[in-house]
């Protein structure tokens, strides 16, 4: 019986994988999980229907997931760090952050949207915005003064420095 070339790919896990191209296998799981969510479990389906499954729990544990069910969502309803949350909650900053990019994709998009160019997101920046383009403070000192998450302001300012280095020269 011939196998077609599928079930020859098939039957590495990704660490085997990951050692024939000579990358290191964390970071091309890492990399699978969060460009192509899909790739991973399907993989392991199809491997368990082939009856070559290693047996091992793919996915978050339920103590992991009771764990940081909290901070997720705390990160959902505020405008908190990460690291402020996961000190809140008790959890790793590091360990929160790779929980939600493998398994909560979904609270970063709802954060960036936030924080996007809404007119709410203007008038909430307005005041850090009129402070840096008229003092010399740094961006951490009036996110610090006006109680502005700092992650938060570099990313409006990144989005809108265009607009915003126009408005500048035009009121000089």
């Amino acid at each position: 019986m011939s196998r077609n070339n599928k079930d020859v790919i098939i039957e590495y896990n990704i660490s085997q994988i990951a050692r024939i191209f000579d990358v290191d296998s964390l970071s091309l799981l890492g990399q699978l999980r969060r460009h192509y969510p899909e790739i991973v479990p399907q993989r392991e389906r199809e491997r368990e229907r082939m009856g070559i499954s290693a047996n091992l729990q793919y996915g978050a544990r339920k103590k992991t997931t009771e764990t940081y069910n909290r901070a997720i969502e705390v990160l959902l309803s505020s405008e908190m760090t990460i690291e402020e949350v996961a000190d809140e909650c008790h959890v790793s900053h590091t360990g929160l952050r790779e929980y939600i990019l493998a398994y909560h994709p979904e609270v970063t998009l709802d954060r960036e949207q936030k924080c996007s160019g809404t007119k709410v997101a203007a008038e909430k920046y307005a005041p850090a915005i009129e402070l840096l383009q008229t003092t010399s403070l740094s961006m951490a000192d009036i996110a610090k003064s006006l109680s502005i998450n700092i992650g938060s302001l570099r990313k409006y300012v990144s989005k809108h420095r265009a607009d915003l280095l126009s408005r500048r020269y035009i009121n000089a």
